[in-house]
């Protein structure tokens, strides 16, 4: 350049034979360039004192401005002298380009940049100034980083791992090897640089070839195995390729000798615990601990236990959650919860929705598997224990029966022998025979109810079935039997057995000897599927305070109370019918026991 002002470049005629007009356009030009260039640009003179900055540089340095007039070294660096090894010192005195990278401008997200000085010389090829260009290198600088530390990591992970590295061409040369030569088939000395063809055994060579041929015509990984003999033991191996370049292929080999042991050994087991799972009488399972216990696996059985294929749970279209018996369905998880808490195993007993309907109950065994002390997985086994509950029930029901039958015989028994012995006493001081026959009659009274309750017993044990029963006649043939007005209207069949009598007994019992009652008053109706009698009596009747207690087992009141027992054996035995019985007043005076029964569907409509 001719010559320089402070801010600006000043052009004169130089030699060449330019005109000022053509210059002034050539300078115009350079400052467009000078503005619009994204790197920082300066002019120095000899001095280290800055001329001219673009742009960039005022953006970089804007906390130092002006720039202009203010030695490099002090506006850029804070320094009193030239940086050691600076590009513009070296520069200065070579005459030539010189280039360095620095650490960036302190302050400002340029971490690393390149500065080049370039020398100004005139005519006669003194240098009188230099251009300093710097370039914000900071991104190249992270990515020459991050490629050193992953060429690092990837000698790191070579050496480290156990693996057999080879290189093959596309001919199928060996061209290096990487890895210990104890795993090897042969010495590196006696395949590297040889074809496959001459080294590795024919039906591996087809295997290699086929594979290297698709790696590069696919730049896909291929992947095989194979075996071979090692030291004299038999070794399997995994083979992946994968394209390097345009004809070479990288081919990892790994030794799977163990895997493939375990495998086979893990193979015999499986189809061991298949057989068993798919033989139990239950459904094996292993699921999740969440919510819904999501399945993971599941025998067979479960279609059998359940109505649904175990697709359906595995996929999670159904849960067990979905078939928990509502009143079960809050207590399960809490139970498996509180033992999972204790790492003890859990036995739960509860109901669940066949696909059909129907209710079935199930005993389930479970426990949670662990690793390292956390819980991964639940397991366990669930059975169908339906019939055994049924079995249990039908036990607890026939017991409850027996004892029934006991209280109906200590009971009605115990009515008769009192009366047929207050009749003997009367007889012995009136001798009138008709009290005697009244005593006799009782007695006999009694001798058929032991026979009648004995065969409701045998009927009973022997798992005997309710049979049909008419109201009507069951009431007259009791009501004979004791000293008051009986008038029954209506009938109805219902299903009972011989403890039907029982009840009428003690119902006529009650109102004669603690109501005080003479007449009694029995209507049947039916009324949808039930039948409906009702005893009303002309006795004293029940007071208020007592009405809701006289089902109570041992309950009595009043002066005529005896043992508490004759209401409750009718309640229980009414409820075994899967009746109901209730007590009212009778207007205007007396009591009224109303039974509701289950009609026959016989019995007339």
């Amino acid at each position: 350049m001719g010559s320089q002002e402070v801010g600006k470049l000043t052009m004169t005629k130089k030699k060449g034979g330019k005109y000022p007009g053509e210059m002034e356009r050539d300078a115009s030009l350079l400052r467009d360039v000078f503005e619009s260039v994204q790197d920082g640009i300066s002019v120095l003179d000899t001095d280290f004192t800055i001329l001219q900055v673009n742009p960039v540089m005022e953006e970089w340095y804007a906390d130092t401005m002006p720039l202009v007039g203010k030695k490099c070294y002090r506006a850029y660096h804070h320094r009193d002298r030239p940086c050691q090894n600076c590009p513009t010192v070296r520069c200065l005195k070579s005459g030539h380009t010189e280039r360095g990278v620095f650490p960036g401008l302190p302050g400002s997200g340029i971490s690393w940049v390149e500065l080049f000085s370039y020398p100004i010389k005139n005519e006669d090829g003194e240098v009188t100034g230099v251009v300093e260009f710097v370039r914000d290198i900071t991104e190249r600088k992270k990515a020459e980083t991050a490629l050193l530390k992953s060429e690092q990591r990837s000698r790191a992970l070579l050496s480290a791992i156990p693996d057999l590295l080879f290189e093959f061409d596309r001919a199928g040369t060996i061209i290096s090897y990487k890895g210990r030569q104890q795993d090897l088939y042969s010495a590196p000395s006696e395949f590297v640089g040889k074809r496959i063809e001459d080294v590795l055994p024919r039906q591996l060579v087809k295997k290699t070839k086929t594979a290297i041929d698709n790696a590069l015509i696919s730049e896909e990984v291929q992947r095989f195995e194979y075996h071979l003999p090692i030291r004299g033991k038999q070794h399997f191996y995994e083979a992946r390729l994968a394209p390097s370049g345009k004809d070479t292929v990288l081919a990892l080999v790994r030794d799977i000798t163990e895997r493939s042991i375990m495998d086979c050994k893990l193979q015999e087991s499986e189809q061991k615990f298949r057989m068993l799972a798919e033989n139990v009488p239950g459904v094996i399972y292993l699921c999740h601990n969440d919510p819904r216990y999501t399945m993971l696996y599941l025998n067979d059985a479960v279609e059998t236990l359940t109505g649904y294929p175990k697709e359906d749970f595995l996929a999670d279209h159904i849960s067990f959650v979905d078939l928990y018996h509502p009143d079960d369905a809050a207590w399960i998880p809490e139970a498996v919860e509180r033992a999972i808490a204790r790492r003890d195993p859990f036995h739960l007993t509860y109901r669940l929705r066949h696909r059909s309907g129907e209710w079935r109950w199930i005993d389930e065994f479970g426990c949670g598997v662990y690793r390292d002390g956390e819980l991964l997985y639940l397991e366990g086994f669930l059975i169908d224990v339906t019939e055994r509950k049924r079995a249990e029930s039908s036990l607890a029901q026939l017991n409850e029966l027996l004892r029934l039958i006991n209280k109906i015989m200590r009971h009605d028994i115990l009515n008769d022998l009192q009366i047929a012995r207050s009749a003997m006493d009367l007889y012995e001081e009136l001798a009138d025979d008709a009290l005697y026959r009244k005593a006799m009659g009782r007695m006999e009274q009694g001798i058929a109810l032991i026979k009648r309750m004995r065969e409701l017993e045998s009927l009973l044990v022997a798992g005997g079935t309710l049979q049909e029963h008419s109201l009507r006649e069951a009431i007259l043939e009791v009501a004979g039997r004791h000293a008051i007005d009986c008038t029954v209207e209506g009938d109805c069949i219902v299903l009972a057995d011989d403890a039907l009598y029982s009840v009428v007994d003690n119902l006529l019992v009650n109102a004669v000897e603690h109501g005080k009652a003479t007449a009694m008053s029995v209507s049947i109706t039916r009324d949808g599927g039930n039948c409906r009698v009702c005893f009303a009596d002309n006795g004293k009747g029940v007071p208020g305070h007592v009405r809701d207690r006289v089902f109570e087992e041992r309950f009595s009141y009043g002066e005529s109370g005896g043992t508490g027992l004759g209401l409750y054996i009718v309640k229980k035995t009414v409820e075994r019918y899967g009746g109901t019985v209730e007590v009212r007043d009778n207007r205007p005076r007396g009591a009224a026991f109303v039974l509701v029964l289950p009609a026959s569907v016989h019995s007339e409509k």
